[in-house]
């Protein structure tokens, strides 16, 4: 455990919290995640700007969920509460990127008071090469095998 007065990371908090949250709330142990992400940045942020004797106060809620509790179901967001249990919240695609958007992978999702943003992922546009290189090692010898349009260049080099 961290030394008295520190604020830990958000994974010892959660490593801390798990069992007591798991118990106090039938939600899912995954949605304690956010959670510690969110209460380590809110003390933070009063530890820096730290003004009296006052406690740092959440004006405004909202939730955060990663991406392995939420999933988009055709005009809907389906939510993960815990195993088997789901919310659904519909989806007003407005913007006109939508269905460019809605076929990335989902990364997280912040549920403030009035509205849903989703962040999506941006694929990476790589270029793939038609050359390929495949290196072995073994124990003995290193085997690198070479693709290039169709050939096949195949080197062995014995280890001593």
């Amino acid at each position: 455990m961290e030394e008295e007065g520190t604020i830990p990371s958000s994974i010892d908090l959660k490593k801390e919290m798990k069992v007591w949250f798991g118990s106090r709330y039938g939600y899912g142990k995954h949605h304690i995640n956010p959670v510690c992400r969110s209460s380590v940045a809110i003390l933070r942020s009063f530890r820096e700007e730290q003004v009296g004797e006052e406690f740092p106060e959440v004006r405004k809620l909202s939730m955060r969920l990663d991406s392995e509790l939420v999933k988009i179901v055709c005009d809907k967001i389906k939510i993960s509460i815990k195993p088997g249990e789901y919310e659904f919240i519909p989806i007003n695609a407005k913007n006109k990127k939508w269905e460019e958007y809605s076929n990335r992978k989902i990364c997280k999702i912040l549920i403030p008071d009035r509205a849903v943003a989703i962040a999506f992922s941006i694929p990476e546009n790589k270029e793939i090469s038609n050359k390929k290189i495949v290196i072995d090692i073994n124990f003995s010898n290193v085997t690198e095998t070479i693709f290039d349009d169709g050939s096949v260049d195949f080197k062995t080099i014995t280890l001593l």
